[in-house]
């Protein structure tokens, strides 16, 4: 058995090759080469991300740039599907931080990253919870667009956001 833990998103692509050449040299696989390094994952398939980026603040000309610099970094090809969310609704268009977050991409998570509680869409589908910007306000709009999307009952949604900040508060120190 091989175990592989404490890897990181930014290196995963380095790990993953490192484990695979480890299962080749304990097994009698015959050795072949990989040919990851050139498929894209999806959404990155981007050759000048600098082009792309001002492909799309053009596109989307009514964000701040920054905040669509942010974006592209986030979904990368995806980001069209984020904007016809976006641009669905004004309720969806509430900007949610400094780097442009907005409830589009609660949307986006539930629909396109089959995102099911509010801890996945604030921990780990948004950036949110790494900025420093769960205010109390903040996640409960979060959680009524993720429980109107998820038909969430009014009791359950507020189960969601006391488990969110269970999870998230840390320990008062005595």
């Amino acid at each position: 058995m091989i175990v592989v833990e404490g890897g990181k998103f930014t290196t995963s692509r380095s790990l993953a090759k490192k484990v695979v050449n480890k299962i080749i040299s304990k097994n009698s696989f015959q050795n072949n080469k990989t040919n990851s390094k050139k498929i894209f994952l999806k959404g990155c398939e981007i050759p000048n991300f600098c082009e792309f980026v001002l492909q799309k603040q053009m596109k989307y000309n009514n964000l701040q740039p920054n905040w669509v610099d942010f974006l592209c970094k986030s979904y990368g090809t995806e980001i069209d599907n984020l904007m016809e969310i976006y641009n669905s609704s004004e309720h969806y268009k509430k900007i949610l931080n400094r780097d442009g977050e907005n409830l589009a991409q609660v949307v986006y998570a539930i629909k396109y990253e089959m995102a099911r509680s509010l801890t996945d869409i604030v921990q780990r589908r948004t950036s949110i919870a790494q900025t420093g910007d769960c205010s109390q306000e903040i996640i409960q709009i979060i959680a009524d667009v993720a429980a109107k999307e998820l038909k969430w009952s009014k009791e359950f949604n507020q189960n969601k956001i006391e488990d969110f900040w269970q999870q998230t508060t840390l320990p008062k120190m005595e």
